[in-house]
């Protein structure tokens, strides 16, 4: 009987999560319309990782985790756009 009660909370739960997330995806990608690659192409990119992103933060339950994995995500972009633009 508790699964009855419980169940349907936590598929709620987990659908107003996984909107949550669709929607940090979808600002986090037009947040990066100027950047590079820029345009609706670059949007989709960083949407998608935005996306990526907030399923880590989800199943991590932190903020620490995303973070790092941003950092040095961002880090590898920069160190291969000096060392291809030189």
């Amino acid at each position: 009987m508790p699964q009855l009660v419980v169940g349907p909370a936590h598929s709620s739960a987990r659908s107003i999560w996984g909107q949550a997330v669709t929607i940090q995806a979808v600002l986090f990608g037009l947040a990066h319309l100027y950047g590079f690659p820029s345009g609706w192409f670059g949007v989709a990119m960083a949407a998608t990782w935005g996306f990526g992103l907030g399923v880590i933060r989800m199943r991590t339950g932190g903020i620490v985790v995303p973070y790092i994995v941003h950092f040095f995500a961002n880090a590898t972009i920069g160190v291969l756009a000096v060392a291809l633009l030189r």
